[in-house]
C-alpha cells in the first residue's frame, strides 16, 4: 500500500489528467498526425517527401530543445504553469493554421505550405516542454502501481471521445474531392484548437509538491556532461536507450499508410476519417490491455511483447495491400493497439527507474540521444520513391525486430535488478 503522503494529489491528478486526455484525444482526432495531416500535406503539395519531412519535423521538435528545457525546470521549484503555458500555445497554432488553411489553401498553396509548417514547428517545439513536465508530475504523484491504469483510462475515455471526432471529420471530409476545395481540413484543425483550449483546464486543475531537490541553475555545457554521464553510468538506462532507437523504425513507414491508401488503394475522405476512427479504437484497447498488463508484471516484459507486435505492423501493411486491401483499416486498428501505449511504457520505465527529481533529464536524455530515428521518415520517403512500398515496409518490421531482442535482456526494476 502507498500512503497519501508519499503520492500527494494522486486522487486529483489522476481525475484531472483524464479530463485532459479526454479532450486532448477529442480534439486530436481532427487533425491525426498519422492520417488526417499526412494526406493534408499530400493533397495540398502532392509530395510524399514532404510528408516524410512533416514526420521528421514533428519528432525533432519533441525531442532537439528538450535538454535544454530539462535544464531550465532543473531550477524551478514549480513545474505546473509552464505545462499549462505550451497546451495554450499549442492550441494557439492550431487556431491560426485552421485560418490559413481556410482563407489561402485553395488560392495561394506554397504561402499555405510555408505558413503551415512554420506554425508546426512551433507547436512541436513547445510540446517538448509539456512532455517533460507533465512526466514530472506523473512521477512525484501517482504510484507506479497506478500509472498503467491511468493511461489505459485515459486512452478509452479520450478514444470514445475520438472515435465521434473521427466520425465527423470523415463526414467533412467526405465533400473533398481530389483536386478540390482544401477548406474542410482548415475547419478540421480549428476545431483541434478549440478542444486543446478545453483540456488546458485538466493542467490548471492539477496540483504539484514543490521540488526539494531543486538547484541554482547549472550552466548548460555542465548540465549536458551530467546528463550524459547518466548514460554512461545506469545499466538499465542504457539498454533502454537502445530499444528507444530501435522501436521508432515504425516511423520509416507509418507516414505512408494512408499515403498508400490514397495512392493505390484510392481512399476516399470518408474512409480517412474511418482510419482515425480504427486507430483511435486501437489506441483505447491497446492502453487498457497493455497498462493493465504492465501494472502487474511491469513494464520489462511489456516493451518486449510491444516492439514484437510492432514488428508485424508494416509487414501486416503488405500483406493487406497485396491479399486483402478492403481490410487495409485493420493496420490503423493494430498501429493505434502498439504505438501510443509503446511511448507511455518507455516512459514507466523510465519512471521506476530514476527519481521523480531525475524524470525530466533521463526523457530527455533519452528523447536527444535517439535523435538519429528523426530521420526514418525521410529515409522512408526516399526509400518509397526508389523502391516501392513494400521495401520501405519490410526494412522497418527488420529493424523493429532488434527492439524487441534487445528488450530480452532489459533488467526488471520491480526485482531490484
Amino acid at each position: 500500500m502507498h500512503s497519501a503522503k508519499e503520492w500527494p494529489f494522486e486522487k486529483r491528478n489522476f481525475l484531472s489528467g483524464l479530463w485532459h486526455g479526454a479532450f486532448f484525444k477529442f480534439g486530436r482526432a481532427f487533425s491525426h498526425e498519422n492520417s488526417i495531416l499526412p494526406a493534408f500535406i499530400y493533397s495540398l503539395t502532392g509530395s510524399p517527401l514532404l510528408v516524410g519531412l512533416l514526420a521528421t519535423l514533428r519528432r525533432f521538435g519533441l525531442i532537439a530543445p528538450q535538454l535544454f528545457f530539462a535544464g531550465f525546470l532543473e531550477s524551478k521549484k514549480y513545474k505546473r504553469p509552464y505545462l499549462v503555458g505550451v497546451l495554450y500555445i499549442r492550441a494557439l497554432m492550431w487556431f491560426g493554421m485552421g485560418w490559413a488553411v481556410v482563407l489561402l489553401a485553395n488560392t495561394s498553396p506554397v504561402l499555405t505550405t510555408g505558413l503551415v509548417f512554420v506554425l508546426l514547428t512551433i507547436f512541436f517545439f513547445s510540446g517538448s516542454m509539456g512532455q517533460l513536465v507533465y512526466s514530472y508530475i506523473l512521477g512525484s504523484t501517482i504510484s507506479p502501481q497506478k500509472r498503467g491504469r491511468f493511461f489505459g483510462l485515459n486512452n478509452l475515455l479520450g478514444g470514445l471521445a475520438g472515435i465521434g471526432a473521427g466520425f465527423l471529420s470523415g463526414d467533412i471530409l467526405g465533400h473533398i474531392k481530389n483536386g478540390g476545395s482544401l477548406t474542410g481540413y482548415g475547419r478540421l484543425f480549428i476545431l483541434t484548437g478549440l478542444a486543446f483550449a478545453v483540456a488546458g483546464i485538466g493542467f490548471i486543475m492539477m496540483r504539484e509538491k514543490a521540488d526539494g531537490h531543486h538547484t541554482k541553475k547549472k550552466k548548460i555545457g555542465a548540465f549536458f556532461k551530467e546528463s550524459f554521464q547518466v548514460a554512461r553510468d545506469h545499466r538499465a538506462f542504457r539498454k533502454l536507450l537502445i530499444v528507444a532507437l530501435l522501436y521508432p523504425a515504425i516511423f520509416m513507414a507509418l507516414p505512408f499508410f494512408v499515403v498508400l491508401a490514397r495512392d493505390k488503394l484510392h481512399a476516399t475522405g470518408t474512409e480517412l476519417g474511418l482510419f482515425v476512427t480504427m486507430q483511435i479504437s486501437g489506441e483505447m484497447l491497446g492502453g487498457l490491455f497493455w497498462g493493465t498488463l504492465g501494472d502487474h508484471v511491469g513494464y520489462r516484459k511489456v516493451l518486449i511483447g510491444l516492439a514484437g507486435v510492432i514488428t508485424l505492423t508494416p509487414l501486416t501493411a503488405v500483406l493487406l495491400y497485396g491479399f486483402w486491401p478492403r481490410a487495409f483499416m485493420l493496420v490503423f486498428l493494430l498501429t493505434g493497439f502498439v504505438l501510443k501505449p509503446m511511448d507511455n511504457s518507455v516512459r514507466n520505465y523510465i519512471l521506476e527507474i530514476s527519481s521523480s527529481h531525475r524524470v525530466p533529464q533521463f526523457v530527455a536524455l533519452k528523447n536527444t540521444i535517439s535523435a538519429p530515428t528523426l530521420f526514418f521518415p525521410v529515409i522512408g520517403g526516399a526509400l518509397l520513391k526508389l523502391f516501392g512500398y513494400n521495401t520501405v515496409f519490410v526494412t522497418s518490421a527488420f529493424l523493429i525486430f532488434g527492439a524487441a531482442v534487445t528488450g530480452l535482456f532489459l533488467p526488471e526494476p520491480r526485482d531490484g535488478k
